[in-house]
């Protein structure tokens, strides 16, 4: 099997030169089998000189330009040193094409908004998960859970949220309301609400108001006590308004961090893209993208005001949690890239079937340049996987070819098969 590196989507095409002396064997057994056969039912002459014009190698180019196929295999190279189980992993996905002509081997997952996402445990420290690609649509293998969000609420994972109008207003913890109210203004005012979209499957319920202005999405995955959300927009500013339930205690740092004193009217005010709230038996940690103004407000309720710059892109993760939970290590969780594609090149059953309903005298004054032809593709067992064309008469010139080739499907598996061609006058 011959690899060559390219982009997902390319029309480039590779030889198979790394083909084994075991494959050229087999391919010339399946060959010399066929051709005793073919000699003994229709008695025809291989004969050089008066078919040396025949076209055979036009021909072979043409059916292999229509019955060939590329699969592309992008490895996503995943590394985490800490032990995570089903932890969602979010990536930019900028390739061109369907989304649904693009899959996952290992796992199940969603595109959406230019993100791939899907799910993985650690450890192994690394591990490497593949990303498809063909000319195919790819169907998501099946995933069990209870995971039924809609336009209003969702629940996962001990944690109960409520939206409205696409955006969050409060969020159930176990025993009780952690978020007891949750605001999203721009430049002080309500975020535009040109087009709300709400979308779901059996991992991420997706929450997302469309304007001009400003994008702003919340993603909820399946078994995740947490919410990721993303707002995209330039030169604005973003400001969260959350309603806490009465945590005890907050962390940013070795510096930052403390008990919270509910008796003064004094707010706090921070500069960080990490802040952790607790008390004895739950926590929500708070993890940006960016370095964020962080303002807590304690007169008998909590109440934080989050504010960020707008330049592109801003992300911001609530993660519910129990107490005791090291929730620093979420800042870099793990990290994921995409590796160099892999372009796989082969014969595509689908493509065959299609050549099957082709008109043979379409071919035969397309390909054959008015020559009669017979193209057979014969799998390692010596069984027809594909026929074109008609049989030679008795006496007939005949010029032949047989040429050891993969047959590839959509997920990159390979099957050896041998292409064969006669070609007569």
């Amino acid at each position: 099997m011959q690899q060559k590196k390219g982009v997902p989507g390319s029309r480039h095409r590779i030889s198979n030169k790394g083909m084994t002396q075991i494959d050229w064997i087999l391919s010339l057994a399946i060959f010399l089998i066929y051709l005793i056969w073919f000699l003994i039912t229709v008695k025809a002459k291989l004969t050089s000189g008066l078919t040396e014009a025949l076209p055979l190698a036009e021909v072979k180019a043409s059916f292999l330009e229509n019955a060939s196929w590329t699969v592309n295999q992008t490895p996503i190279i995943l590394r985490s040193n800490n032990s995570l189980s089903e932890v969602p992993i979010i990536m930019s996905f900028q390739f061109s094409g369907n989304a649904e002509s693009y899959g996952i081997k290992e796992s199940y997952w969603s595109i959406a908004d230019k993100r791939l996402f899907f799910l993985t445990s650690f450890p192994p420290r690394i591990k490497t998960i593949t990303l498809l690609h063909s000319a195919e649509n790819y169907s998501k293998p099946s995933f069990s859970s209870a995971f039924s969000p809609d336009d209003q609420s969702v629940s996962t994972a001990s944690m109960g949220l409520t939206f409205t109008d696409n955006v969050l207003s409060q969020a159930i913890y176990r025993d009780g309301i952690k978020i007891r109210s949750f605001s999203a203004t721009i430049e002080g005012a309500a975020l535009p609400d040109d087009k709300r979209i709400f979308s779901s499957d059996r991992i991420l319920a997706r929450y997302r108001r469309e304007s001009i202005a400003l994008n702003h999405t919340a993603y909820i995955f399946v078994n995740n006590s947490r919410i990721f959300s993303a707002a995209q927009g330039d030169g604005a500013t973003l400001e969260l308004t959350l309603g806490l339930d009465r945590y005890g205690d907050y962390y940013i740092d070795g510096i930052n961090n403390g008990a919270i004193n509910y008796n003064t009217s004094t707010c706090d005010t921070f500069t960080t893209d990490y802040i952790n709230y607790y008390d004895g038996d739950y926590g929500l940690a708070f993890i940006f993208s960016d370095d964020a103004s962080v303002k807590q407000c304690h007169d008998g309720d909590l109440e934080v005001t989050v504010s960020a710059e707008l330049d592109g892109e801003f992300t911001y993760t609530m993660v519910f949690h129990d107490d005791g939970s090291d929730t620093r290590g979420l800042r870099n969780e793990y990290a994921a890239e995409y590796g160099l594609p892999i372009v796989l090149n082969g014969l595509s059953s689908r493509n065959l079937n299609a050549l099957k309903s082709v008109n043979y005298s379409l071919t035969r004054e397309e390909w054959g340049r008015g020559y009669d032809i017979n193209i057979t593709v014969l799998n390692a067992s010596n069984d027809k996987m594909f026929t074109h064309g008609t049989t030679p008469y008795t006496e007939a010139n005949v010029k032949g070819s047989s040429t050891p080739i993969w047959v590839l499907d959509k997920y990159g598996n390979q099957s050896r098969a041998a292409l064969n061609i006669l070609l007569w006058k």
